[in-house]
């Protein structure tokens, strides 16, 4: 399996099946069917602040801040400061 191209529902083999009933339910979902590369800012953020594949979100957490030591999705530092 080429982990880069699989979704991340593919890779850690998680359903998706479950209702949408919020906000978050609807962002889960979406996520559920991105690719690693995939991932925006807003994404690792939001999977720090809810604990969800915490040990791949800091590794996208990493990527991040090496490119932007700064990067933050509602002000400077806010990755960091996660």
């Amino acid at each position: 399996m080429d982990v880069k191209q699989s979704l991340l529902k593919e890779i850690y083999n998680i359903e998706d099946s479950f209702q949408v009933n919020s906000k978050f339910d609807k962002w889960h979902k979406k996520l559920l069917n991105k690719t690693i590369q995939e991932f925006t800012l807003d994404d690792v953020y939001t999977m720090l602040r809810q604990n969800i594949l915490l040990k791949l979100a800091i590794e996208q957490a990493y990527i991040f801040i090496k490119e932007d030591r700064l990067a933050g999705v509602m002000y400077d530092g806010q990755l960091l400061e996660v």
